[in-house]
């Protein structure tokens, strides 16, 4: 059973309206609740947007996630300005989930002794404290806050502009840090070890197995691809047949002077 059949198993002359409604009965239902011919009207968010009620109580069972939303939806229902005139009352459930929004409706309130809470349970209440205590303390931090100055037009702070001697040391660490990321790189490929550190002068071994690595990716008998890291060879395996001799390669020419004879000639 929903809220309009329990309502009108006690009697109660309801009214409601909701979204799935067409046009003809949701204006005939408003009509019968302007008119008197109703007491209670159940309604979705559908009804907050421009319609306005004239001596009603409200209940806002939903409290909307947005400050602005919960805003523009009861200043519509109860009246903008004239909400004293209209002597609407407006109440809403909410629990310690929208705790957070109940502050934000209480700071915008002009006045606070509108407000009354009633059957609120422990967890309820200590939340609304710690949400008052958040709500001075940023109210403070505000009040001190400079808005002028490098903030404002979003320049790094003093303590950033370094001097000559604070930018080498500064330049300094960089590298220290880079280095220390580089050691560890080296001791997890097991090329250094644990209490090594990266040599002064470059170490052509390092060099040579870090730059000599590279990744093959064999198939398996499965069908599953394996990838396989392997080093490359730096000495080149000369074969035999492929080695130069000089006196088969060596052309004669035939019919030439000598270096001797060109000598006496001179």
């Amino acid at each position: 059973m929903n809220i309009r059949e329990i309502l009108e198993e006690l009697e109660y002359k309801v009214s409601y309206i909701h979204n799935e409604m067409n046009y003809k009965d949701r204006s005939r239902n408003y009509r019968d609740f302007k008119k008197g011919k109703t007491n209670i009207l159940i309604c979705t968010n559908i009804l907050s947007r421009g319609v306005k009620f004239d001596n009603c109580e409200i209940i806002n069972y939903d409290l909307s996630n947005n400050i602005n939303d919960y805003i523009y939806k009861t200043k519509n229902i109860c009246g903008s300005s004239n909400f004293d005139k209209n002597n609407n009352s407006l109440t809403s459930f909410f629990n310690k989930k929208t705790t957070n929004i109940v502050n934000d409706i209480i700071e915008r309130t002009v006045d606070k002794k509108q407000i009354i809470f009633q059957n609120l349970n422990k967890k309820v209440s200590k939340m609304l404290k710690l949400q008052s205590k958040y709500y001075d303390i940023v109210k403070k931090k505000k009040k001190y806050q400079k808005r002028g100055g490098r903030k404002a037009l979003h320049i790094a702070p003093k303590r950033n502009c370094l001097s000559k001697r604070n930018k080498i040391l500064s330049k300094k660490l960089y590298f220290y840090h880079k280095m220390e990321i580089e050691r560890k790189r080296l001791i997890k490929k097991g090329i250094l070890k644990g209490h090594e550190k990266i040599p002064r002068y470059p170490n052509r071994q390092a060099q040579e197995y870090d730059s000599n690595e590279y990744n093959s990716m064999n198939k398996l008998n499965d069908g599953s691809l394996q990838i396989l890291a392997k080093k490359r060879k730096t000495k080149r395996n000369i074969n035999k047949n492929n080695e130069i001799q000089y006196d088969q390669d060596t052309i004669v020419l035939d019919n030439m002077p000598t270096y001797e004879e060109e000598a006496s000639k001179n």
